[in-house]
């Protein structure tokens, strides 16, 4: 319903500290149809970012009814236009209530999306169009016997603006403009421990050599929290659903078709939810229900049997004790988290617990879980990594026929390595990175249907992108990936492989790493954490480790106290910066970086080519003294998380002869053994009188502890700031010595 459709996702961070709209409300139509208890809203939404965050929006959220269908369509000026249907509709729990998301997969810069959303209202309807963004116009249509109810249209300077106040009774509008967007409601946290129990039922006997039939049921017991609210969506093929409460009578239980929601429960009351698939599920991940991809965009979707609920954010949810039963079924399972525990196995039930998780950013890491069948009646399934590839390898041949053929004008040109770039650009023409909610990582589509959909998952622009360079000749290899983790995984457990890569062997003998997912990697360029990757491929288990990064930022400080500043980045650091501006407006990401850099920029160069160093320049209003270089180390709130890119980053503090004295922090070392992390400063004084401090902080691992970080922040703080002596100009130039490292 468009009094609730917050398009959630419409303000996320680009990466560079400033947050922006990746889509824009264009209109708001809303048709209401009172006899009928229907009503249907049209919302225009413009895509304005080259990594849109729209692709997912949320059309209602608890208590606002109940929407029954929706479809969409994207009108694009320059390729054909796309449309999109109700298997594109989906339901997430969130908080204490179901909420209705739709898929947008493949949009692109520049797409006008027109999403109509029928919902059904009860009793007295208001309209509350809550969404995120600036939208052009909005009108509310009313057909009925009664005057619609402003009640929820706000007035003031923080809503809705009702511009005509007369309304007609039969048939009136009102039309309505957008002020600041609704502040979002304050999250809350569910610590108690919750229990998944899972329960194959194969068949008795199958016939030898093929996969056994059966179902599988999945039981929750969720804990309820303090909020007394908590809700469970159910997979779209369901069945034999139950919804109770434990320990507290009085609860309201609201069952639906789609999941099951509890309000006004005791705090320690337990949510019962349980459901069973029409399918032996042979694999699965738990973990916190918000995943994160490794670029740092949010999915929505929960662990594929079933997900804790959320209420939108990334929240401190506490452990789950899972349990695997199945009569004649052999599991295999894995707790990938800081105690670095090895997989275990089990015949007939294995158990196991998930451990809970503070709140954590989008780059932090949390502790996750993988579980597989490895034989049913003695009959191997996924007993181990060759069986695994075994199963990849012959769902992407089935997949890749027929195979998608390259236009005639390049197949005459094969063997030419140089056309790598070409058919990357030819590929991001043809298909954006998307897929349809529930689709697993691995389960590619035929090729010549992604094509003629315009989106396609990871894997399945892997296996586009080695089919086109095998018709140039080219040996290429399309590899799913794992991204590194806080732990080293079973070589064959099947979850986390949610990215993939392509590895092009050349005449020389060396491999070229192509990123098809990635719109802005210069061909030998992977997004920094696919480096190090584990690797699903005869032969590879393992992507090679990452070329080292580097940041370099030159502050010069001025008679008025005011700085010069210039910063190069380069390698991984470069590519970095680039993923995070492709997530904001084009004509916004000046304005980004400024707001990065706290300063105004009067000279850039390499952000729009691919594989080049960048070179950002200007000014920005400063101080006398710069704040200690402690303060440039951020501490992130989870136990772990993900390095963005490895390697040098390097602060250059210039105090030319001549301006005021200056405090700098003193020379000195730090270190944390085992963790790759360095800090050193230098001081010294350049022949012209010029005081120079440069840092240099170094990060050499994929993952980093919060515990280590705070460690090197505590050494970064032994000593007071010095004041530097500025010699005559003819004397030879000096360098602060080190101090002695710390512990």
């Amino acid at each position: 319903m468009l009094s609730s459709l917050v398009l959630l996702l419409f303000t996320a961070s680009c990466g560079v500290g400033v947050a922006h709209a990746a889509c824009v409300v264009d209109s708001l139509d809303t048709k209401v149809r009172e006899q009928a208890g229907r009503r249907v809203d049209v919302v225009r939404l413009y895509v304005d970012s080259g990594a849109p965050d729209c692709s997912t929006p949320r059309l209602s959220h608890s208590g606002s009814g109940t929407v029954v269908g929706a479809r969409a369509k994207v009108l694009r000026g320059d390729t054909k236009n796309a449309r999109f249907g109700s298997e594109h509709l989906f339901w997430t729990a969130q908080g204490d209530g179901l909420t209705a998301h739709f898929a947008l997969p493949g949009l692109r810069t520049g797409d006008i999306v027109v999403l109509e959303v029928e919902s059904s209202f009860a009793r007295e309807h208001t309209w509350t169009p809550d969404a995120y963004g600036a939208a052009g116009w909005a009108s509310l249509r009313w057909k009925g016997d009664s005057e619609p109810s402003e009640a929820n249209v706000p007035r003031g300077d923080n809503g809705w603006f009702v511009e005509r106040d007369v309304l007609d009774a039969a048939g009136g509008d009102l039309h309505v403009r957008f002020g600041p967007p609704p502040v979002p409601r304050a999250p809350t946290s569910t610590l108690g421990k919750a229990h998944l129990t899972v329960t194959l039922q194969p068949e008795a006997a199958p016939p030898p050599g093929e996969a056994p039939l059966g179902s599988t049921k999945i039981a929750w017991r969720v804990p309820i929290g303090p909020t007394g609210g908590q809700a469970m969506a159910y997979p779209l093929d369901a069945s034999q659903a139950v919804c109770q409460v434990e320990g507290a009578p009085e609860a309201l239980v609201l069952p639906t078709t789609r999941g099951c929601v509890v309000r006004e429960a005791d705090a320690d009351a337990y949510l019962i939810a349980e459901w069973t698939l029409p399918r032996l599920r042979l694999a699965g991940e738990v973990g916190p229900a918000r995943r994160t991809f490794v670029d740092g965009h949010p999915n929505a979707g929960g662990a594929s049997s079933g997900s804790i609920p959320w209420t939108g954010a990334m929240e401190a949810v506490g452990p789950i004790d899972v349990r695997l039963n199945g009569s004649g079924v052999s599991f295999r399972a894995q707790v990938l988290d800081p105690d670095r525990r090895a997989a275990i196995a089990g015949d007939g039930s294995l158990g196991f617990v998930v451990p809970g998780t503070a709140a954590t950013g989008d780059d932090d890491i949390t502790p996750v879980a993988g579980w597989w069948v490895t034989a049913i009646h003695g009959q191997p399934i996924l007993s181990d990594r060759n069986a695994l590839l075994e199963v990849v390898a012959r769902t992407a041949l089935s997949a890749s026929v027929p195979e998608p053929g390259l236009p005639a004008r390049i197949r005459l040109r094969s063997g030419e390595e140089e056309m790598i770039p070409e058919i990357q650009d030819l590929l991001r023409s043809q298909v954006r990175v998307g897929g349809r909610p529930g689709q697993r990582s691995l389960q590619a589509r035929r090729l010549l249907d992604v094509r003629k959909a315009t989106f396609g998952s990871e894997w399945e622009l892997a296996l586009m992108t080695a089919r086109y360079l095998r018709q140039l000749r080219l040996d290429a290899l399309p590899i799913p990936v794992r991204p590194a983790h806080i732990a080293p995984a079973d070589p064959g457990m099947p979850a986390g492989f949610t990215h993939a890569v392509v590895r092009v062997r050349m005449a020389d003998g060396a491999d070229l790493w192509i990123d098809p997912a990635c719109a802005v990697c210069a061909p030998g360029e992977l997004r920094p954490p696919l480096w190090g990757a584990d690797a699903l491929a005869e032969g590879i288990e393992r992507i090679p480790e990452p070329p080292e990064g580097r940041r370099v930022e030159t502050v010069v400080v001025q008679p008025d106290g005011n700085v010069q500043f210039a910063v190069e980045y380069s390698g991984t650091a470069a590519l970095d910066l680039r993923l995070a501006l492709l997530e904001a407006p084009t004509n916004r990401r000046i304005a980004y970086l400024e707001g990065q850099l706290a300063g105004t920029l009067s000279k850039h160069s390499g952000l729009t080519e691919r594989g080049v160093p960048i070179r950002l320049e200007g000014t920005r209003q400063g101080v006398l003294d710069p704040p200690p270089p402690q303060d440039r180390l951020d501490v992130p709130t989870g136990e772990y998380t993900r390095v963005r890119w490895r390697g040098e980053r390097i602060h250059e503090v210039r105090v030319p002869k001549g301006v005021s004295d200056v405090l700098l922090p003193p020379a000195m070392e730090a270190e944390v053994a085992g963790m790759e992390l360095r800090w050193s400063r230098t001081l010294g004084v350049e022949g012209d009188g010029t005081r120079v401090a440069q840092d240099v902080f170094t990060l050499d691992e994929p993952v980093v502890s919060r515990d280590s970080l705070v460690a090197l922040r505590e050494r970064m703080l032994t000593k007071p700031p010095v004041l530097l002596a500025v010699p005559d100009a003819s004397a030879p130039p000096t360098n602060g010595a080190p101090a002695e490292p710390s512990d």
